[in-house]
């Protein structure tokens, strides 16, 4: 997570004043008064309602109520996120994402790993939903979802490494808060194709991951299906999620050349004449 206060005081110009102010509508984008926004950048209140100000007059906020809000340019700067690093994926996944929610009921999510997070980039609701606090765009402690172990599982050992040293912080009773669980967890995953998070997150939910891998299989994203405890079939359920990360990271991979098929073994070999 970003620590706004840092940003301002390695950027004190008044672009990176500015950016750390939008930053700091983070998670819900407002409404928020200036004097809370001031206090989360660690600035003068003058400073922020001048800032404020100028940004208004582009859109990027708005005043509501008394307060501020992130305003109409941010919508459709954010709408551009379509032409970013993860657009294939996300292209490639969506059908996939929408198959698994109609199939399931529950909500199921894209995301991938960013310092240690879940970044939501997609999530589609299922007609037995269940209420979750996750949202496009939003983040989650990479250690407490089964999203995150999905992608930690394949990520490089120094990055999960990283996380491992670092304060495990749990986020109910059930999170898995100690690195020699987490490292147990992770090789579980590996080992069958879908990582858990069994209340981990938020009490009452359970969630299903699958990595989406590219062709030197390294985890590039990740799908999961959220629904309550007890969720019935929840082997089917695993199955199914397990299934569409394999066809979406088959999607993801270059064509095989012309000429050549896959042997028994899965290796590419010459077409016969």
């Amino acid at each position: 997570m970003i620590n706004v206060g840092t940003a301002v005081g390695e950027s004190g110009t008044s672009v990176g004043k500015a950016l750390s102010l939008l930053r700091a509508f983070a998670p819900t984008g407002g409404p928020i008064g200036v004097v809370e926004l001031a206090r989360r950048c660690g600035m003068p209140k003058s400073t922020a309602h001048r800032l404020l100000a100028v940004l208004a007059e582009q859109g990027v906020v708005e005043r509501w109520d008394g307060r501020w809000r992130l305003g109409i340019t941010m919508f459709e700067l954010g709408a551009l996120t379509g032409v970013g690093p993860n657009s294939r994926v996300q292209q490639i996944a969506l059908p996939y994402l929408h198959e698994l929610a109609a199939a399931t009921g529950h909500t199921v999510h894209l995301g991938v790993l960013d310092q240690g997070e879940v970044l939501y980039l997609s999530k589609i609701f299922g007609h037995r939903r269940i209420p979750t606090p996750t949202r496009v765009g939003g983040r989650m402690p990479a250690y407490a979802t089964g999203l995150g172990k999905a992608l930690l599982a394949y990520a490089d050992p120094g990055e999960v490494g990283s996380i491992l040293t670092g304060r495990l912080r749990p986020l109910t009773p059930s999170t898995v808060a100690s690195e020699k669980a987490l490292q147990a967890a992770l090789a579980q995953a590996r080992d069958s194709g879908i990582a858990w998070d069994q209340q981990e997150c938020i009490p009452g939910l359970v969630c299903a991951a699958a990595p989406v891998t590219d062709g030197a299989g390294r985890a590039v994203a990740a799908i999961s299906v959220s629904g309550p405890p007890g969720t019935a079939g929840r082997a089917h359920l695993a199955g199914r999620v397990r299934a569409a990360g394999t066809a979406i990271s088959d999607r993801l991979r270059p064509a095989e050349p012309a000429g050549q098929r896959r042997s028994a073994g899965g290796l590419a070999s010459p077409k016969s004449h």
